[in-house]
């Protein structure tokens, strides 16, 4: 969902139940209390704000998310990876998704040697795409940005915001990613991530321990 819409939906929600410039929203865009929204984290929450011109729309987001898509879902999702990127996904295949929202602290010129943007530049891509049956994509919602992490990425444009509306519905801090299984099954992770989690994670999967 671009940030124009959340401004217009959330300001007809300011202007309808509240004299309040502070909206409280979980990170599925469901309004909350303001309580809820200050009470104690778990290590797998975080709070984040954001100044919609009018408001200031605040979220407690939970970091992780495991669900599992229908059918219909994950071949939309599927399609339109190929096509946007000119790579078929093979029956069976799982799909990894690092999702750019576009330009913020973690992007910047000033951070080029940031161990995990180097490590990023170099090996990621390299790792995963060593492991059996796995399609990676980095999908960018905003291409400006995306020259921080060097040339060897191949960056997608997220074609009708699919995977936006799927599941990064704000744009999380440092960007995001979600790993979508043949079944549908998927985990997403919602802000600043450390790539070698990923990499542990698909070798657990394939193992078949699952975790």
């Amino acid at each position: 969902m671009k940030i124009i819409l959340l401004i217009l939906y959330f300001s007809v929600l300011f202007n309808a139940y509240s004299q309040s410039k502070m909206i409280f929203v979980n990170d599925d865009l469901e309004e909350i209390t303001e309580k809820k929204y200050k009470s104690s984290l778990s290590s797998s929450e975080y709070r984040i704000s954001y100044d919609l011109d009018t408001l200031t729309l605040n979220v407690r987001v939970q970091r992780i998310k495991e669900d599992k898509l229908s059918s219909d879902e994950y071949i939309s999702i599927k399609n339109s990876l190929e096509k946007a990127s000119g790579t078929k996904i093979q029956a069976g295949n799982t799909i990894v998704v690092d999702y750019f929202p576009g330009i913020d602290r973690c992007n910047t010129a000033s951070i080029p040697k940031d161990p995990q943007i180097l490590y990023f530049k170099e090996k990621y891509a390299t790792e995963v795409s060593s492991l059996k049956k796995v399609n990676q994509f980095f999908v960018y919602k905003e291409l400006e940005g995306t020259q921080a992490y060097g040339k060897k990425i191949i960056w997608t444009a997220d074609e009708n915001q699919i995977i936006e509306k799927a599941f990064f519905k704000l744009p999380y801090p440092c960007g995001s990613y979600v790993i979508i299984y043949s079944d549908g099954r998927y985990y997403s992770y919602k802000g600043e991530y450390n790539a070698n989690d990923i990499i542990a994670r698909l070798k657990n999967e394939t193992s078949g321990n699952r975790r």
